[in-house]
C-alpha cells in the first residue's frame, strides 16, 4: 500500500449518483436516455482519470457529501461500473480497489465491454495473470471479440468437464458484506433444467425474453432454461419498460423473467394498453417482494400466465414455485399472493428457529432453510463463510425469514438480518410494506428500523 491519494474532483460524484438514479428508476423519453448515456459517459472519463493517477494498491480518499455514509460515493460508484468487467459488483468500502484488482489479477481471460474501455487501458499493467483480453467492438493492443470468435475452429473441443465442475461463478452479498464468488456446478444446473422444460412449458419454440443483468442469476439461469431447450433468447441490455413492451410484439415473446419493480415500472407505460401480448405464455417474476397491487395489476395487463419463483443465487435460483392455478384474484384462497408457494421439485424446505436450530410450528416465522442438489459448491476462497451457510446434512441457510401454512405454502417475510425488534417484537419491514402499498394514494414505500427511547427500535417509512 503506497498511501492515500486525495483526489479533487471537478463535480461531486453524488450529484451525477443521485441524477442516474433518478433516471434508471423511471421510464426514459428520448432526451432521458441521452442524458443519461451522456452521464454514464463522464463516469468513465473519472473513472480513467482516478485509476490514470494511481499507483497499484494506492486507497483512494475523495471529499463527499456530509448526508452521505461514511463509505466514499465515489469508490462506490466506480466500482458499480468497473466490477462489472468480471461480474461483481458492490464493493464497499475505502479498501474497495485493493480487493477490486486482487479478484481482476486472479483472472486469466478478460472479455471486455467498450464502455470499459477507459478502465481498461488504465489497470492493465495491473494484471498480471491475465493471458488473454478480448474487447467487444475492437481494441488496438488487444484482441477484438469478432475477430477472435471467426478464427476459432468451428468443431466442438471435446473438453471433458464433470458434474462437479463450476459452470457459474456469480457474485453475491446478501443485504450485507463483501461480495462472495459463488460457485454454481454442472450438476447444480442440471438438477432443475431437467424438469424446467414441463414446469415452464418451453421447447424450442419458445421466445424467451432475458431481460435480467447476466451477472444475475435471474437473468443468466433463465436465459440458460431458454438454451437448453433450444429457444429463442432475446436479450434486453438495459431495462427501459417501454422498449421491452415493444419487444414482446415485435418477436412475439412467448416467455419472460421479470423482477416486481420492472413489472410496476410498465404498468405505468401508457403503451401497456395498447400492446399486443397475445404471443404471451408465461411471465416469471421473483428476486424480491412484490405487493398485491402490483400483481393484481399484473396479473389483468399482459393477460397471460404468472407463476412466481423464491430462490438465490446459491441454489441456482428456483426454490419455490406458485403455480398460475393458485394466482387467485378473489375468494379465500386470495392470501396465497402472498406467498412464494411450496418447494419445486428435488427442494426440501424448514423453517427454523435461528437460535435453537430446530423447526418451528406452521405459522410461525423463522429462518428458511433448503436442502437440494441445486445448493452451490461454495463461496470461492471464502471456506468460513461457506461452512457458515452450509451445515451438516446438507442444509442451506438463506437468511431470509419467513413461514410455512399448513397447506405447505412459503411466505417471506425479510430478510432475517433486517427484522426489527420493537418492544420485544418481531417487525418485518417487508409486511409493513405491503399493507402501505394496498393504500390507493401510495405508489411505493421502503421500511427500516430506527432507534427509539421507548421501544428500542420502530419502523420508519
Amino acid at each position: 500500500m503506497s498511501g492515500l491519494h486525495r483526489l479533487p474532483l471537478e463535480k461531486p460524484i453524488y450529484e451525477i449518483e443521485d441524477r442516474i438514479s433518478e433516471l434508471e428508476a423511471a421510464p426514459l423519453g428520448a432526451r432521458e436516455q441521452e442524458e443519461l448515456r451522456r452521464l454514464k459517459r463522464e463516469l468513465v472519463e473519472v473513472q480513467k482519470q482516478v485509476f490514470g493517477s494511481l499507483d497499484p494498491w494506492q486507497t483512494v480518499e475523495v471529499s463527499r457529501h456530509p448526508d452521505r455514509p461514511k463509505t466514499s460515493d465515489y469508490l462506490g460508484l466506480v466500482f458499480d461500473e468497473f466490477v462489472e468487467l468480471h461480474g461483481d459488483k458492490s464493493f464497499g468500502d475505502d479498501r474497495a480497489m485493493l480487493t477490486g484488482f486482487a479478484k481482476l489479477d486472479q483472472h486469466k481471460v478478460l472479455v471486455v465491454g467498450q464502455e470499459f474501455v477507459p478502465i481498461l487501458d488504465a489497470i492493465v499493467g495491473q494484471l498480471t495473470t491475465a493471458k488473454t483480453i478480448i474487447v467487444i467492438g475492437g481494441h488496438p493492443t488487444h484482441r477484438d471479440y469478432e475477430s477472435w470468435v471467426a478464427g476459432q475452429p468451428a468443431d466442438d473441443p471435446a473438453v471433458a468437464s464433470k458434474g462437479g465442475d463450476v459452470a457459474f461463478q456469480l457474485y453475491s452479498s446478501g443485504t450485507t458484506g463483501r461480495p462472495k464468488g459463488v460457485m454454481l456446478t454442472n450438476d447444480n444446473f442440471f438438477a432443475f433444467l431437467g424438469k424446467a422444460g414441463e414446469i415452464f412449458r418451453i421447447d424450442g419454440s419458445s421466445v424467451n425474453l432475458v431481460a435480467m443483468p447476466l451477472f444475475h442469476i435471474g437473468g443468466s439461469g433463465w436465459a440458460t432454461a431458454g438454451q437448453f431447450f433450444g429457444a429463442t433468447s432475446i436479450i434486453q441490455r438495459d431495462i427501459d419498460p417501454s422498449a421491452m413492451l415493444g419487444l414482446i410484439a415485435q418477436h412475439r415473446i412467448t416467455h419472460a423473467f421479470m423482477v416486481p419493480v420492472l413489472l410496476q415500472f410498465t404498468l405505468m407505460v401508457p403503451a401497456i394498453s395498447t400492446t399486443d401480448f397475445s404471443s404471451l405464455k408465461l411471465i416469471a417474476y421473483g428476486a424480491s417482494p412484490i405487493s398485491e397491487e402490483v400483481l393484481a395489476a399484473s396479473l389483468k395487463a399482459f393477460k397471460c400466465a404468472f407463476m412466481q419463483i423464491y430462490g438465490l443465487t446459491e441454489t441456482t435460483g428456483v426454490v419455490t414455485l406458485l403455480h398460475p392455478d393458485e394466482h387467485e384474484l378473489e375468494g379465500p384462497r386470495k392470501v396465497r399472493l402472498r406467498s412464494c408457494g411450496r418447494p419445486a421439485p428435488g427442494n426440501e424446505v424448514r423453517i427454523v428457529d435461528s437460535d435453537t436450530k430446530k423447526d418451528v410450528a406452521a405459522g410461525e416465522v423463522g429462518e428458511i432453510w433448503i436442502r437440494s442438489k441445486q445448493v452451490m459448491k461454495g463461496y470461492w476462497n471464502m471456506p468460513k463463510e461457506t461452512k457458515e451457510v452450509i451445515l451438516a446434512g446438507g442444509w442451506f441457510r438463506s437468511g431470509d425469514a419467513g413461514y410455512k401454512d399448513k397447506d405447505g405454502f412459503i411466505y417471506i417475510f425479510d430478510r432475517v438480518k433486517d427484522m426489527i425488534v420493537s418492544g420485544g417484537e418481531n417487525v418485518y419491514p417487508a409486511e409493513v410494506e405491503n399493507a402501505l402499498m394496498s393504500h390507493p394514494a401510495i405508489a411505493d414505500v421502503a421500511v427500516i428500523g430506527v432507534p427509539d427511547e421507548k421501544w428500542g427500535e420502530v419502523p420508519k417509512a
